[in-house]
């Protein structure tokens, strides 16, 4: 046991020499390999800093190929003219990239009252300047415009002296609180609307039974425009209102009116149930318009003095109108929707009372 431990430290004190000497003055072999472990990750450094530097300008050259083909791909697109982008919009043609804020700019001119005294849209200004009672103080149309129809309204404002202007998009757009003005905007002076009591005199003293449309809270400024247009084009003698909780005549319901909100009186009550009473009293039939109404359109009695219900676009009728009318009346449907929207459902209505009194068809549309 003590020669073989004798032995192994010969070999050992042996070896040590022999390595020290293959190392010589550099050191021992962990001091080399710690120096040679330094110089390569130094390089290894320089290494990634080189090709880190590469692909930053690879990246760089690839982003500014990417950029000069979307300006080459943008340049090489047809640019459409604004005259022809702007006709395909006034014939119904118009896209979202045209418009791409069209539903938002419709509510912001749910701002302009009837107070502002300003209309937009050119069938609403067309309606307004071929009207003598209407007094339009002024008129703006789109600056650049070949469009048929503006050419006209230019026309007709130069035949009743009506001072006009071109102005550029963002100003209409900014008189017309964003809306969509399809290039035409007026300002006409306030139009008084006669009172309750006003047209009750009218029908005491009319020898013609009258026709006349209330409206029980109708709030979307659309519905009550599209409503008056059929109003109008059915010959009801004037739409009355609730005051409250109803849509204003604003800009937007002038436009939906195609101008109709200019000749067609609107009668605000506070008391709907009470105006309802008042009519009753003088011999009109009410009818109210509802779902589950006991007669169909095409059973109610509408040849004589008439005024038709029309509810809520949600709701419908409220309780005391209900109670109120003389009968509640449905329109029968056969499709698979249960009901109809506020604006359509009176426009049926009032061709039925028309056709019942074989009212005289003055158009076909």
């Amino acid at each position: 046991m003590s020669g073989r431990r004798t032995g192994k430290s010969r070999s050992n004190r042996q070896s040590r020499p022999e390595s020290g000497a293959r190392g010589g003055k550099r050191g021992s072999p962990r001091q080399g390999s710690q120096r040679g472990g330094q110089q390569q990750s130094s390089q290894q450094r320089r290494g990634n800093q080189q090709r880190g530097g590469q692909q930053r300008g690879n990246q760089e050259s690839q982003e500014g190929r990417k950029q000069q083909v979307g300006r080459n791909d943008w340049e090489s697109q047809p640019q459409e003219d604004e005259s022809e982008r702007h006709a395909r919009f006034y014939e119904g043609g118009s896209s979202r990239r045209d418009h791409p804020q069209r539903g938002e700019r419709a509510r912001k001119g749910d701002r302009i009252s009837e107070e502002s005294g300003m209309i937009y849209g050119v069938q609403a200004v067309a309606m307004a300047l071929n009207d003598p009672a209407c007094a339009v103080e002024s008129l703006a149309l789109l600056k650049g415009e070949r469009n048929q129809r503006l050419g006209e309204l230019a026309d007709l404002a130069r035949e009743r002296g009506i001072r006009f202007r071109f102005e550029d998009r963002p100003r209409l757009d900014r008189m017309t609180d964003g809306a969509v003005h399809q290039g035409a905007v007026a300002r006409i002076a306030p139009r008084k609307q006669p009172s309750f009591d006003d047209i009750l005199e009218r029908i005491d003293g009319d020898e013609s039974p009258p026709l006349l449309l209330l409206l029980d809270s109708i709030e979307d400024p659309r519905n009550l425009g599209a409503i008056m247009r059929s109003a109008s084009a059915f010959g009801v003698m004037a739409v009355i209102a609730t005051r409250d909780r109803s849509a204003p005549l604003s800009a937007v319901a002038v436009k939906a009116s195609a101008g109709a909100a200019e000749h067609l009186d609107l009668v605000r009550v506070v008391n709907l149930a009470r105006a309802i009473e008042q009519l009753r009293e003088r011999g009109v039939w009410v009818l109210g318009l509802a779902g589950e109404g006991d007669l169909t359109l095409g059973e109610a009695p509408l040849d004589g003095a008439v005024a038709l219900v029309m509810g809520h676009e949600g709701k419908g009728l409220r309780r005391l109108t209900r109670e109120r009318c003389d009968n509640l009346i449905s329109i029968p449907l056969s499709g698979q929707m249960p009901s109809l929207n506020v604006s359509v459902a009176a426009g049926i209505a009032l061709y039925e009372v028309s056709r019942k009194r074989g009212t005289p068809n003055n158009s076909t549309s």
